[in-house]
């Protein structure tokens, strides 16, 4: 008898676990953001819109954007392998020279463009 009451308890097991329902995750309530990295200059540009800087050094490139309350700098480098363009580095500050909330800028320049 001692010996049947772990056998019968394996096979309600199953039973207990079948029960088990998922439950769904919620939705984000944040949109996702735009991310610059590992972008082509032709997309940041067809988000930012035309950039108020478009300079060259060596192999890299800086495009800027700017608004009344932020200035957003994007460098693309080539990738050693592929040779793609893209964006490695984003950097925002505001007008005074201040670091910024990237994100923040990034989102208001999409916008006015």
């Amino acid at each position: 008898m001692t010996r049947a009451i772990p056998l019968l308890s394996l096979l309600l097991l199953p039973a207990c676990v079948a029960a088990v329902v998922p439950v769904p995750l919620p939705a984000p309530t944040e949109p996702q953001r735009f991310s610059l990295i590992g972008r082509e200059p032709a997309e940041v540009t067809a988000r930012l819109g035309t950039p108020a800087l478009d300079r060259s050094e060596g192999p890299a490139r800086q495009l800027q954007f700017a608004d009344a309350t932020c200035v957003l700098d994007v460098y693309f480098y080539p990738d050693r392998k592929s040779g793609r363009v893209a964006a490695s580095y984003v950097e925002a500050r505001d007008k005074s020279g201040q670091a910024a909330d990237t994100a923040a800028c990034v989102e208001r320049l999409a916008l006015r463009s």
